[in-house]
């Protein structure tokens, strides 16, 4: 068995994509089918799509397609070497990068999320942190969340549960969100 993979420790993994150039439909089916087949990964649940509007500067782009995966595993690998699987299956999927513009137009990008109530740092590059260190400021992470969780669960080394920081990011500007499918 490869060195990048931990010892067999069951494990739950939450992952975030998103996108909003081309066939995001199309793009998604494509990464969450190559997320299923990692060798790793023994079960994988979706929740619904979401669409939420831009955030930061870029304001005139279409609206975002969001979603959030479960991944059951029982030999996960290191952080640093699933982000790097996660990045090529960005870039398998037409991922620009650098992009000049934060927030800015893409295909696809992919976030870890959670790993179990773990906590890790890496400087980097590329930088790892998990929990993601915005996404408790998030609608458009935390509804798919919640789905796949229910709004009672915690984010590891954050006071309140998913529910909590849902209606607090729904109070700020620029939150829009609706469930599609």
């Amino acid at each position: 068995e490869s060195s990048c993979y931990s010892t067999r420790v069951k494990e739950t993994l939450f992952l975030a994509l998103g996108g909003n150039q081309d066939d995001v439909a199309g793009t998604f089916a494509r990464a969450v089918g190559d997320i299923a087949t990692l060798p790793f990964v023994t079960s994988l649940r979706r929740s619904s799509i979401w669409r939420t509007q831009p955030l930061g500067s870029v304001l005139d782009q279409p609206w975002f397609w969001n979603v959030c995966l479960q991944i059951d595993t029982d030999h996960a690998p290191n952080p640093s070497d699933l982000l790097a699987l996660l990045l090529e299956i960005e870039d398998q999927n037409g991922r620009v990068r650098p992009s000049a513009v934060l927030w800015g137009p893409r295909t696809l990008d992919i976030d870890m999320l959670l790993w179990g109530q773990r906590r890790f740092r890496r400087a980097g590059p590329p930088k790892v942190v998990v929990p993601h260190p915005r996404m408790h400021e998030r609608a458009f992470v935390l509804a798919p969340l919640m789905e796949l969780l229910g709004g009672r669960v915690s984010i590891p080394g954050l006071p309140g549960t998913l529910h909590e920081h849902l209606a607090r990011a729904l109070d700020r500007p620029g939150q829009a969100i609706e469930q599609l499918a």
